[in-house]
């Protein structure tokens, strides 16, 4: 089904939903299908889902920004399934974090919680969440190769290929790779980065096939496959090495907002398992 439109078998109940060691504020109301109006059949029915698999939720954040959910909220607050302090943190979350909706596809707290990529697409949103907070943060260019003619070629790990010319101010995007994915983050199990913030993307399931372009040559071992992990983008090169994302150094380092801001929320993965003291459910 699509993000807004409930299908015709979807009878059951609406729930709360927060997973285990959780941070409150990535609570999310969901459907739970049953098929006929029984409260009985509520754990042998399973959560509607979208086009992506994903389940259909709304998110607790989005409750105080929306006129129509304020009776859910106070129904929440009134059955002690969210606090006072989750709805006030809720309120008074940063601008950005406040566009969070039903419609939000990529809203995550935790390593091994998928999400959608859409292949060929230049940037796409995300919303981290942490124990009183959610930032928003897009995916940045992430390598930088350079082939014979003295053009830059800056890969993305979605699939699109920013050219910027060394004798130019312009920059142009070309799709070559399109098709979808849920993907996940994971701590680098690589030797080179023991004892580093590191962080991979593995391809958790494919939603929509892969299909190379043309605009340039992909090699095969760049194509997203199920289980693998990502890999860079490049031209020319005789492999491509997976993604990883160094954050203390992008923190640290790195001039460039959208990058700063994508290394900050993907802190926040790291700070909520510290506070959980352990693995964070989704």
């Amino acid at each position: 089904m699509g993000d807004l439109v409930f299908p015709p078998h979807a009878r059951g109940y609406l729930h709360y939903h927060l997973a285990s060691n959780a941070p409150a504020i990535s609570g999310q109301v969901r459907f739970r299908v049953t098929g006929i109006n029984d409260p009985a059949l509520f754990s042998s029915g399973k959560d509607l889902l979208r086009a992506d698999y994903l389940p259909w939720r709304i998110p607790v954040i989005s409750l105080p920004y929306k006129h129509i959910y304020t009776a859910m909220l106070q129904r929440l607050l009134d059955d002690g399934l969210v606090s006072e302090h989750v709805s006030r943190v809720a309120s008074s979350l940063p601008h950005e974090a406040r566009k969070i909706n039903i419609g939000s596809r990529r809203i995550v707290h935790a390593f091994g919680q998928p999400f959608p990529l859409t292949f060929g697409v230049e940037t796409q949103p995300f919303y981290f969440v942490g124990a009183d907070t959610a930032l928003q943060a897009h995916f940045s260019p992430v390598t930088i190769a350079r082939d014979l003619t003295g053009t830059e070629m800056i890969p993305t790990i979605t699939g699109t290929s920013h050219t910027h010319s060394a004798r130019s101010a312009t920059a142009d995007f070309l799709d070559v790779l399109s098709g979808s994915a849920l993907c996940c983050f994971e701590k680098s199990a690589r030797p080179e980065h023991a004892g580093r913030r590191v962080v991979v993307c593995r391809v958790v399931r494919i939603v929509e096939p892969m299909r190379r372009t043309g605009f340039r040559a992909v090699p095969k071992s760049f194509v997203p496959r199920e289980g693998e992990l990502l890999r860079t983008q490049f031209f020319g090169d005789v492999d491509s090495p997976e993604w990883a994302f160094d954050i203390d150094h992008r923190l640290s380092s790195s001039p460039d907002k959208r990058t700063t801001q994508f290394a900050a929320g993907l802190d926040l993965l790291y700070d909520n398992e510290a506070r959980a003291g352990g693995p964070v459910g989704w």
